[in-house]
């Protein structure tokens, strides 16, 4: 590994690397200076001596005659961005779930346009801050500048790993992206949404707004993901037990693993149980649980569509398909739900994501609030601009 130390007020690029030798088993050492004292330059030697120890077994021969003096002329790579994005199309993203594959796809087809004859050698640091600039001036939100770097430091980096490219340029820090507040559905919206009587509506609509209902239930009394919702089929529905098993997320009718990339057991509700058992339709092994009006998969913006046209109806505001799973998970922490179990019913990787829930909902905060005396506010008062915190 490389490292920057300061010595005698002065910035030192220093190689530290230790192996074990294949030839007597004994621990060797290289501690040096870079023989070019840059970062590039510095982990270019770093990799020469991995792969001296890779052919030789040993680096002993290093430990009493450095390497090599570096060339000063070398052949410039004629590789351009257009073949390390193939590389990377490749090697790399088929690796990746669905929904990341499609993403960094977009990305790469939108936002390096510029870049597409440029050869590898000409993307320096002063490249990417120009490029950078004109994200910044493209009014590009902070969380999407951000993707656009990794998608960039990814492709670069494969670009190395598959000598296309000598040595990294050196990367500008990834853009800082602030936390958002969640926003949550309200439980007399939810309510609202999941009993919307039938009315004079004709049988067709209805039957595309009861469809609708389950699917908005899974989210809200399962903690289903939209994705989750429709890849959900009747075999991994026990209702005899009254468990789910999520296993499978859905995107552009393909496949995938959760988010998580695990697998998780949610007990069904009350309330969603019998929304199940009165379903109508076949519930064969391969069915899926939530369809469409015409008993169809969903598609991947459906779910979101069918969300809003309801909230237009019931005069429902800051409607968001998401925000029906994070009520699910705020009510869980409203009625005393420890975190971790909270965390394996909303199948969350990690706990620090569970907990961003934990004290969110507007009425927590007002509560809190209140202690500082005086008489409560509802929340209700004074001019309402929207129905959940702004993100």
């Amino acid at each position: 590994m490389i490292k920057q130390v300061t010595r005698k007020g002065r910035k030192v690029w220093v190689i530290r690397l230790t192996f074990r030798s294949r030839q007597d088993g004994r621990q060797e050492r290289y501690r040096r200076d870079a023989r070019v004292q840059t970062r590039g330059a510095a982990e270019a030697e770093d990799r020469r001596v991995v792969q001296h120890w890779i052919e030789h077994g040993s680096i002993s021969s290093l430990l009493v005659a450095p390497l090599a003096p570096l060339r000063t002329e070398h052949k410039v790579s004629q590789a351009t961005w257009a073949d390390a994005v193939k590389r990377y199309e490749t090697v790399v993203l088929p690796a990746r779930k669905v929904s990341t594959r499609n993403g960094y796809r977009e990305l790469l087809e939108n936002g390096f346009a510029s870049w597409k004859s440029m050869h590898l050698h000409e993307i320096t640091r002063d490249q990417i801050d120009r490029w950078n600039t004109m994200i910044i001036g493209a009014d590009v939100s902070a969380s999407r500048r951000r993707n656009f770097h990794v998608v960039m430091r990814g492709v670069l980096k494969s670009a190395v790993t598959g000598n296309l490219l000598e040595t990294l340029p050196v990367l500008p820090p990834l853009p800082r992206v602030g936390r958002t507040v969640v926003q949550i559905a309200k439980a007399e919206d939810v309510q609202a949404l999941l009993t919307e009587q039938r009315g004079t509506t004709s049988e067709y609509l209805w039957r595309s707004r009861a469809s609708a209902q389950l699917a908005f239930a899974l989210a809200a009394y399962a903690g289903l993901r939209a994705s989750e919702v429709r890849g959900l089929r009747w075999r991994d529905v026990d209702l005899g037990r009254r468990t789910i098993r999520v296993r499978v997320a859905r995107y552009q009718g393909i496949d995938d693993t959760p988010k998580s990339g695990h697998e998780r057991a949610v007990p069904i509700a009350l309330a969603l149980l019998t929304m199940l058992e009165t379903r109508p339709g076949k519930r064969e092994a391969d069915d899926f649980v939530a369809t469409t009006g015409k008993g169809k998969p969903w598609g991947d913006s459906g779910l979101l569509q069918a969300l809003r046209r309801a909230c237009d109806r019931l005069c429902i505001t800051g409607g968001r398909y998401h925000g029906l799973r994070h009520y699910f998970v705020t009510t869980l922490f409203e009625n005393g739900v420890p975190a971790p179990a909270v965390q394996a019913l909303a199948g969350h990787a990690s706990l620090a994501v569970t907990q961003r829930y934990a004290h969110t909902s507007q009425a927590s905060l007002i509560a809190a609030i209140a202690t500082f005396g005086g008489a409560p506010v509802s929340g209700n008062e004074g001019r309402r601009t929207s129905d959940t915190p702004a993100a």
